[in-house]
This record gives structure tokens, C-alpha cells and sequence, in this order.
């Protein structure tokens, strides 16, 4: 009986270590979820790709693609599209084995970074945990209710990028919004949570002439160190 269990446990140290290094051997994943750009496909000008293999250079990068085809006069339509598809990514990362959930960073663009707080709120119920994500110019309410679980849900403190000059979030989301609720991307988050860091775009971050462009946000972005980022930038006054 005795050599049965001490087979049995050297076994199970065995898969287990060899579990470690497999998962030890992957590298740090990251999902980009892009924003309302119709049939999304990176311009081979873009300086978009460039920046995120700067950024996340040594990672696994993939591209999350949702149905965002639809002009501004059915705007409600792909914001819907925008909410359908958080569940759907919930799923999906739901599905990982837990060291791949830890070493997941999510970064969403305006309507998809929506979507990634959407997912980090449903995650958050089922108590999965991802690393960290990343907020550029994010097209969700500054006061919505799902902002809170989805920051309990990572392990690392969290990033928002948000820009004052965004024209698209300042005024065309207010307008859809009926002038209700300001976007999370335009002054930030207006409270405080240990697992939030807020940046502002700054002029020198411009690389792009459309202010609500994913560049001038990944720019901002190239200078915060996601492993330990450093204090918000004071807001605006």
C-alpha cells in the first residue's frame, strides 16, 4: 500500500511539474478589441500594429474581432452588438486554464473598451481572474455600474487612457447618450479605486489627425510601464 501511494504522488509531481513548465513556457497573452470601425482590418500605414508589438513585445497578441459594421444613424445598433459580444468573450476566457487567465491583458479601444469592462464585470462573477486590462478612449458611461466588479477582477492594477479633445466621445457619445452621462474617455473616472490608473493624451501624443483614433492612445500607452504603473496624471481643472 505504501509503494501504491508514494507511486501515486510521484506521479502527480511529475504532471504537475510538467504542467509549470509548459505553462511557464507560453507567453503572456494579450486580446486587442477594437472599437466601431467597420469591417476592421489595420491599414498596412497604420501606425496601430507597430505600436502594439512595441508595447507588447514577447507576447502572444491576437485580434477579437466583433460585428461593428453599421453607420452613425444605427449607432445604437453596434453599441448592442458592442454588449452582446462582452458574454461571449467571458465565455471564451472563462474556457482558459487559470494560468492562462493570469497571464491575460486585455486592451479595447473606445467601443471595445466597453466590451472589456463588460467581460471583466462577468468574470468577476465567476470569480476568474486576468491580469490586468487597458482602457483606450473607453465608449461606456464614467459612472456605469459594471466599472467597479470589472477592476476587482485582475490581478495588476488597471489602466484608462482618456482624452478631454476626443470630439468623438465629448460630443457625438453625449449626443447618443441624450447628455445623460459623460464617457469614461473623456475626463476619466471620476472616483478612485486601487486598482485603477487614469493617463491623459497629451499633445506630444498626437500621431494621428482624428483625436479618437486608437494611435494617439497606444502612444500614451508606450510610456506607461504596465507592470507597476506609476501614479494618475492630476486631473484636469
Amino acid at each position: 500500500m505504501k509503494t501504491i501511494l508514494t507511486a501515486a504522488l510521484f506521479c502527480a509531481a511529475v504532471l504537475f511539474c510538467g504542467a509549470a513548465r509548459l505553462a511557464a513556457g507560453e507567453k503572456p497573452l494579450v486580446f486587442f478589441v477594437h472599437g466601431w470601425t467597420p469591417g476592421y482590418q489595420p491599414k498596412n500605414t497604420s501606425p496601430v500594429p507597430l505600436f502594439f508589438k512595441e508595447k507588447f513585445a514577447g507576447h502572444e497578441i491576437g485580434v477579437r474581432a466583433w460585428d461593428s459594421s453599421a453607420s452613425f444613424l444605427f449607432f445604437a445598433r453596434v453599441v448592442g452588438n458592442a454588449d452582446r459580444f462582452a458574454p461571449v468573450l467571458a465565455d471564451e476566457i472563462a474556457a482558459m486554464p487559470p494560468e492562462r487567465q493570469r497571464n491575460l491583458t486585455l486592451v479595447g479601444h473606445s467601443l471595445g473598451a466597453r466590451i472589456i469592462i463588460r467581460t471583466a464585470a462577468l468574470l468577476r462573477r465567476r470569480n476568474v481572474v486576468i491580469r490586468q486590462f487597458v482602457l483606450l478612449g473607453a465608449a461606456i458611461d464614467d459612472d456605469a455600474p459594471e466599472i467597479v466588479p470589472a477592476l476587482e477582477a485582475t490581478l495588476l492594477p488597471n489602466v484608462n487612457i482618456y482624452n478631454p479633445e476626443d470630439g468623438t466621445l465629448s460630443c457625438c457619445y453625449r449626443v447618443y447618450n441624450l447628455f445623460w452621462s459623460k464617457a469614461l474617455g473623456v475626463d476619466g473616472y471620476p472616483g478612485t479605486h486601487p486598482k485603477l490608473r487614469q493617463y491623459r493624451v497629451g499633445d506630444d501624443d498626437r500621431v494621428s489627425e482624428k483625436w479618437h483614433s486608437p494611435a494617439n492612445y497606444l502612444k500614451r500607452l508606450l510610456k506607461i510601464d504596465l507592470a507597476d504603473p506609476p501614479p494618475d496624471d492630476p486631473p484636469r481643472r
